[in-house]
């Protein structure tokens, strides 16, 4: 498929160069290890869910320990969102508003985990199970995370086809 009508998001664009300014630059560099100390995030393992705050500019991540290690990367990402975005306090926050914030974590996790950049340098496979099974691979994430970005970067390649052929018959 014809990646040069793929059209990054903003919120891409922004995790790129968030990403390239800590000097993280391949699928390896990409772990709660490695990111939270580019970031100068403290992390911590507990039993119980995932959390994150941040007190007088020092952020902290408790990630639940007992979670497979690709979803502890999910949630680590998923927090990493509220501290570097998100300002406030959820639980004092209407329901619509941490909603908000809720699908604005979930997005970031999917394009934080396996970065745009860095995908379309990587050659996979045409058949989706077989490209899943290497995403995963790659950047440590679980199937489910490999498949649904493989199908969302396909779409919208699809609908970049779409919008140039478009433009050049009306543009």
């Amino acid at each position: 498929m014809e990646n040069s009508a793929y059209q990054k998001t903003y919120l891409e664009i922004w995790i790129e160069n968030l990403y390239r300014s800590q000097k993280i630059t391949i699928p390896q560099q990409l772990n709660v290890i490695e990111v939270a100390s580019r970031l100068n995030v403290w992390v911590y393992w507990w039993n119980s869910g995932s959390e994150s705050f941040e007190r007088n500019g020092m952020m902290s991540i408790f990630l639940d320990r007992r979670l497979p290690q690709s979803q502890q990367w999910l949630d680590f990402l998923h927090e990493l969102c509220h501290l570097l975005r998100h300002w406030g306090k959820q639980f004092d926050m209407p329901k619509e508003f941490r909603e908000l914030q809720e699908w604005q974590a979930s997005h970031f996790v999917m394009y934080a985990s396996i970065p745009y950049y860095m995908y379309e340098s990587l050659p996979l496979p045409d058949k989706d199970s077989e490209a899943a099974e290497a995403l995963k691979s790659e950047f440590g994430v679980p199937i489910e995370m490999a498949y649904a970005r493989i199908q969302q970067i396909r779409r919208r390649i699809l609908q970049g086809i779409c919008d140039q052929r478009v433009n050049l018959l009306y543009g």
